[in-house]
């Protein structure tokens, strides 16, 4: 059997060792546009300088030979030939595959702002290349940045640029950083930390033109109240596009999510049925609609989260082989950060309507957490500080547990309230039963 993936990430990666194990004399081939092996997790700390290269790695050395991988690294698919089952790369070489597993990830997406396309010093924060450019143009001290965004990946810029002695001004068009994973209060907290560390944060504010010199370079961005910041350079950190540019002609399908995503991708996509969602649509084993290929990680749209990423690898490996679990539920709304030292997880809805869901806050020095609750069921939970026990919130928000039961302790739950001990099977089970008090 022939397998071939697209992406050397989480997905790609975690899928070829499954096969590997799974399959012991198959030919696995990986190719991928970069030709570094490394944990995007950790890209902030490399623009920072706290992380060289090497350190960024999270396979072994001799990896690829020691499993029989071959890896072709630089290497881009540009286009996917179905029916003959072959892939065409940017040299004109020709792969030959039985099942094929997309896991290409995304690219970072340039809003449409006037001059922002066509600017020489607009750029993102995806890859090493792009932290690459990034280290390149902090070179001359003093210099001054502009982040476009307020999420994780806008965060991750400031803080790296930060440490290279940059003056970085965060703008954010929502009223809280990282907006979908934060409230007011922990919002604050990271605000307040990045303006201790010299950072300017604008929320609340919105970027809707800019200037561009005869250097084709953009001097000052312009807010929606007519304010003017100057820069050296411009950081796009407002969302991401799926990497799909070799699917033209293909069959595989994706749904329909929104304008943003379909702008953005319609070029590639002429000629084809492919619809745009935020990513291919695959089901529960990571099958697309097209026969023997699969897709996992960023470029499903299902999760952002490097766990999660691994995890599609692997279901799609065994997929591919002919087996695999059922449906899966990947619970795309969680994650993790950690900022000068503030840590942060949450899962789920972080900020809802009190009038229709219960909110419960509790603060301590150092620590706070808040559960939002709707019909006893567990709906979103944000912890900051202690998250020793995070898992156990999150099992309980993604498996829609009641938590009627354990209502006298929720802030200290343990998998303990949900789960027994089988004598007869030997594993722990779901328990429906009401529990004594702890």
């Amino acid at each position: 059997m022939k397998y071939a993936i697209i992406g050397s990430s989480a997905a790609g990666i975690s899928a070829a060792e499954e096969l590997r194990k799974l399959e012991e004399n198959a030919e696995i081939t990986v190719i991928s546009m970069e030709d570094r092996i490394y944990s995007r997790c950790m890209l902030h700390k490399y623009l920072s300088g706290e992380r060289t290269a090497d350190r960024m790695k999270f396979i072994r050395d001799g990896f690829f030979t020691e499993l029989g991988i071959r890896f072709l690294g630089g290497r881009s698919v540009i286009s996917i030939q179905e029916t003959d089952h072959m892939l065409i790369l940017d040299d004109g070489s020709q792969i030959i595959y039985d099942k094929l597993l997309i896991a290409a990830g995304a690219s970072y997406y340039i809003p449409p702002i006037p001059n922002f396309r066509d600017a020489l010093n607009v750029l993102g924060f995806r890859s090493m290349e792009d932290a690459d450019k990034l280290i390149k143009a902090t070179e001359k001290p003093g210099r001054q940045a502009v982040i476009i965004g307020g999420g994780l990946i806008g965060l991750d810029t400031a803080y790296g640029l930060e440490k290279r002695g940059c003056k970085v001004t965060l703008i954010e068009k929502e009223p809280y950083l990282m907006p979908l994973q934060t409230d007011a209060y922990v919002s604050d907290l990271y605000r307040e930390a990045f303006e201790r560390a010299g950072c300017n944060i604008m929320l609340n504010a919105e970027v809707k033109d800019s200037t561009l010199d005869e250097n084709e370079r953009i001097t000052h961005v312009i807010l929606d109240d007519g304010t003017e910041i100057p820069c050296d350079f411009v950081i796009a950190a407002t969302s991401v596009k799926p990497r799909m540019e070799f699917l033209n002609g293909t069959s595989i399908q994706a749904l329909y999510m929104n304008y943003h995503i379909h702008t953005v991708l319609s070029r590639f996509l002429k000629k084809t049925d492919i619809h745009v969602n935020k990513g291919l649509e695959v089901d529960g084993q990571m099958r697309t609609s097209s026969p023997d290929i699969y897709a996992a990680g960023d470029v499903t749209g299902l999760s952002a989260i490097w766990p999660d990423a691994k995890r599609m690898g692997k279901i799609a490996a065994a997929s591919m082989c002919g087996g695999g679990p059922g449906e899966q539920d990947f619970y795309q709304f969680k994650n993790m950060a950690n900022f000068y030292g503030i840590v942060m997880f949450s899962a789920g809805k972080t900020r809802v309507d009190e009038k229709r869901y219960e909110v419960l806050v509790r603060r301590s020095r150092g620590t706070y957490r808040k559960l939002i609750i709707k019909e006893g069921v567990l709906e979103g939970v944000l912890m900051v500080g202690d998250v020793s026990n995070a898992g156990v919130y999150l099992h309980a928000v993604s498996h829609h547990l009641n938590i009627e039961k354990v209502r006298n302790h929720l802030f200290r739950l343990s998998f303990a309230d949900w789960y027994g001990y089988d004598e007869t099977t030997g594993e722990f089970c779901y328990q429906a039963e009401e529990q004594e008090p702890l």
